[in-house]
């Protein structure tokens, strides 16, 4: 569901005492992208536990055009795992589980349930598959689903390791916490959202998400294509529960991480765990790095919506981002946030103008390709007038038109060259080449 376009960047210095907020230069930045309708958001950036910078672009409503505000909801995707890990801590501090207690005292009928434990769970080291990540989800994603529904569908997945041999990230793992939240406590899952986290912080945008309000000032989400705006189908929040459902703010948000990597929800050695990184992954936390620094916190992305929560420096500086549209390359807003207090140039991106393609040229690349250098075919479609792409057993994504027969793929630093018979094809990912030809 993580959709992305290419942004390119012309650059513009600015020079700022060390550490201290170059207010100008990111309000000149989001007035520039206001001016210019790149993208859409909000973001947010404490220092030393206090808001110093919040700002919003772009509109939560296209349609309508309603612009977005500081106290405009987004769905946070999987930012929702760092909520769960801490309720679930909070659960172990009070003795109603622990890290070893196994997923078959809740859940005995789902494969290796005697030897995946809560930690494991947390940790994304179960080797339970990732239900998101299956052929047929996008099947079923917009359809609410009850509790029995989903765990049969969950019992249904098979084990891609043995539990406690590796890490592979998996939402499963907490749409099953979620369940096992509210067993052990014999509470909603929102009643301890409440109780723990939102009443204590005095949050106030942050919730279940349901179906989308307009009246309630929630940002839809929007990919942009073909130099358009489209309005994206919405998530049943049924479905990702505590791996994905909650909606937020950047402040919010902010004032979240710093408050739990601080100490005040949770017990400093439990947070101490929480951070503690064996593979990849801690306890709903994981590590980012800006400019050398090493950060701590979560991002998210469900249908066009993406999140970033992140401290960093033992929290004297946190960032937060959230967008509706997936036009700007999430990166570029969280890296200009971390260098308007650094001392470092802000990065300006530039309207994303995709050239146009006749439907005869698209479909001569409306074919499965192969490669003798990786082991992944790829099929090509038209979707809403854009090329897809979709390798073998994943979800399709985007491309991006730069000319007749060259398109990109940002977010995971893709190029792609047809020939112009269509009867072969050239991807570049990462510096790697990789040549493809038609299947017959």
């Amino acid at each position: 569901m993580r959709k992305l376009l290419l942004t390119t960047f012309c650059t513009v210095g600015s020079l700022l005492f060390a550490q201290e907020l170059n207010k100008p230069a990111l309000d000149s930045l989001f007035t520039y992208m206001n001016k210019e309708k790149i993208g859409a958001g909000s973001v947010s950036i404490f220092k030393d536990g206090k808001e110093i910078y919040v700002n919003s672009y772009g509109n939560r409503d296209y349609e309508n055009n309603l612009p977005n505000n500081a106290q405009t909801k987004f769905r946070i995707g999987s930012i929702s795992k760092t909520f769960t890990a801490t309720l679930i801590m909070k659960l172990i501090e009070d003795g109603k589980l622990t890290l070893n207690t196994k997923l078959a005292k809740f859940y005995p009928n789902i494969a290796n349930s005697d030897k995946i434990t809560i930690q494991n769970l947390l940790q994304h080291s179960s080797g339970i598959q990732n239900i998101t990540a299956t052929p047929s989800y996008l099947e079923w994603y917009l359809k609410d689903i009850s509790k029995p529904e989903m765990l049969e569908k969950i019992k249904a997945l098979s084990s891609d390791f043995e539990p406690n041999t590796k890490e592979a990230y998996s939402n499963t793992n907490y749409i099953l916490l979620t369940f096992i939240l509210e067993d052990a406590s014999k509470t909603k899952y929102e009643d301890l959202l409440q109780k723990y986290i939102i009443n204590p912080l005095k949050l106030t945008n942050t919730k279940i998400g349901g179906k989308i309000s307009d009246t309630n000032n929630e940002a839809k989400s929007y990919e942009y294509l073909n130099n358009k705006y489209i309005l994206q189908p919405e998530t049943s929040m049924t479905i990702p529960l505590g791996a994905g459902f909650l909606v937020s703010t950047p402040t919010d948000l902010n004032t979240f991480m710093n408050a739990l990597l601080n100490g005040k929800i949770l017990k400093p050695t439990t947070v101490s765990q929480m951070k503690t990184i064996k593979e990849t992954h801690g306890f709903g936390l994981f590590n980012d790095k800006i400019n050398n620094e090493i950060g701590i916190g979560h991002n998210g992305a469900i249908d066009a919506f993406m999140s970033y929560a992140f401290c960093f420096e033992a929290t004297k500086f946190c960032y937060a981002v959230t967008q509706n549209s997936n036009e700007t390359h999430l990166p570029v807003i969280k890296n200009n946030l971390f260098n308007a207090t650094h001392n470092l140039k802000i990065n300006y991106p530039k309207k994303v103008i995709s050239a146009e393609i006749d439907a005869k040229t698209l479909a001569k690349y409306t074919n499965t390709y192969s490669s003798n250098d990786i082991p992944i075919g790829l099929k090509f479609f038209v979707e809403n007038n854009t090329l897809m792409a979709q390798g073998d057993g994943q979800q399709p994504f985007p491309l991006t038109a730069n000319n007749q027969t060259n398109f990109t793929f940002a977010p995971a630093k893709i190029e792609i060259t047809f020939s112009e018979d269509g009867k072969t094809m050239q991807m570049i990912q990462n510096k790697r080449t990789f040549n493809f030809v038609k299947k017959d």
